[in-house]
């Protein structure tokens, strides 16, 4: 929170979340302990020693009805969850046919209780937002383009600066500090927008609401930038892409129809007909 400029009562999901949730994807460590205890005792459960499968069953009556969070308790909600999707089976989540892509290969058990220790971790971090007025706007979005914050962009890409890493970040949960957030965290007196006066200075305004900078043609100059990255991109592309040759045709017309052949694809052979003719070599 602090590498990001965030405040402590902030949730840090946007760190963990995946990103089709406007998250960087991190790695949680408390669901990749959860994750690793679990595989370890599916493990135990199923092995094929006797007396590793006698010394699980044991640990399972001794740690079965604690309440402290234990992988043999975690293991068996999560068996249970497994069963009840295979008695549901595969729901269609796009476009694609009921029962498409059925026959391919499936993960094996232990991938799939890991993957559901993820969902869950996932769906628990959505959770806390639901509540959150501000944080949790941005889960009623649609149709929203997503930054690509893979790591590819966040290391070797230099248009991603640190900067404008944390306003993005920032601006998703409406934490960045706008004159209106100033005055609710009691860092300022006012709210008030410096150019036009308004009364609620918050990041919608200063980006799309504010009359001055509508006036002085400052959100055009924002979108003729995006342009002018645009059109360098695609004439550095035209530079690097061949050009297609240009040939020279034949023409050949009747009273029924004609047909046009270029030059070069005719070739003087040997024919059964005749001598020699010209025959398309197409």
């Amino acid at each position: 929170k602090q590498w990001y400029q965030r405040r402590v009562a902030i949730t840090a999901g946007g760190l963990y979340r995946n990103k089709d949730h406007f998250g960087l994807n991190l790695k949680k460590l408390s669901e990749l302990y959860k994750s690793v205890q679990v595989g370890k005792g599916h493990m135990l459960k199923n092995c094929d020693d006797e007396k590793v499968r006698a010394s699980f069953e044991h640990r399972k009556e001794r740690l079965g009805h604690s309440k402290q969070w234990n992988y043999v308790m975690e293991l068996g909600e999560r068996e249970r969850d497994l069963y009840f999707q295979e008695l549901v089976g595969t729901i269609s989540s796009d476009r694609q046919g009921l029962g498409f892509n059925s026959r391919g290969k499936l993960p094996s058990e232990r991938d799939r209780l890991k993957q559901l220790i993820a969902s869950i971790s996932e769906s628990d971090m959505l959770l806390t937002l639901y509540n959150k007025s501000v944080q949790g706007r941005f889960l009623t979005w649609e149709n929203t383009m997503q930054l690509d914050l893979g790591w590819n962009n966040l290391i070797y890409n230099f248009h991603i600066s640190p900067e404008l890493l944390k306003f993005h970040l920032n601006s998703i949960h409406d934490t960045a500090h706008t004159p209106a957030n100033m005055k609710l965290w009691k860092y300022s007196n006012t709210a008030k927008c410096p150019l036009c006066g308004w009364k609620n200075c918050n990041l919608k305004h200063i980006l799309t609401g504010c009359r001055v900078a509508l006036e002085g043609k400052r959100y055009n100059w924002r979108h003729d930038q995006v342009l002018r990255v645009i059109c360098s991109t695609l004439l550095e592309r035209l530079k690097t892409t061949p050009q297609p040759k240009k040939k020279n045709w034949l023409v050949f017309k009747s009273k029924e129809s004609s047909y046009k052949a270029p030059k070069n694809n005719w070739k003087k052979e040997k024919s059964t007909d005749c001598d020699s003719a010209l025959i398309p070599l197409l």
